[in-house]
């Protein structure tokens, strides 16, 4: 229960009702973990459930992180495209480095444990606030700050900057 408190379901709430319905549905999945993936297929259809661009199984979180070059490409360029958001919605650069480190930081280092990621937060992040929003996320996950569950902390964070 602490886990389910600690999201920020009012910024979640928010975002989700700023998209058209049809957009909806689509978040919808992603948020619970029900996106179209080959892993997914396969259960359904027994088609083959590797990955379009290598041969491990595609799942949610290998469809963030898979180490491929063409996906990193992909996913390169939708970080550029999270920058530009970021940017438009007036983000301050201390909580966009902390998003674009973190995200970055689970995608080439998935699965291995969360330790990694706070080290090298701490060693970029000066702002208190922003370093405990980003370890609070790390623990949450990353993956679950892509699928729209992100920590109260980046609110905190926010306020202080």
């Amino acid at each position: 229960m602490e886990v389910f408190h600690s999201i920020d379901w009012e910024c979640h709430d928010l975002a989700f009702h700023s998209v058209s319905p049809t957009r909806r549905i689509s978040y919808c999945k992603l948020i619970h973990g029900l996106y179209q993936t080959r892993s997914r297929d396969n259960k359904f259809f027994g088609s083959p459930n590797n990955c379009p661009f290598c041969p491990a199984e595609e799942t949610l979180c290998h469809f963030f992180t898979c180490p491929n070059g063409d996906a990193s490409n992909l996913r390169s360029v939708s970080m550029q495209v999270l920058v530009t958001e970021l940017d438009n919605a007036n983000t301050p650069k201390p909580l966009q480095q902390a998003i674009l480190q973190g995200i970055t930081q689970w995608t080439m280092t998935y699965p291995d444990t969360f330790t990694y990621y706070i080290s090298a937060g701490q060693q970029l992040l000066t702002c208190d606030a922003t370093l405990a929003a980003f370890t609070a996320q790390t623990q949450l996950g990353w993956d679950q700050f892509l699928r729209g569950r992100v920590t109260l902390k980046w609110r905190s964070a926010y306020c202080s900057l």
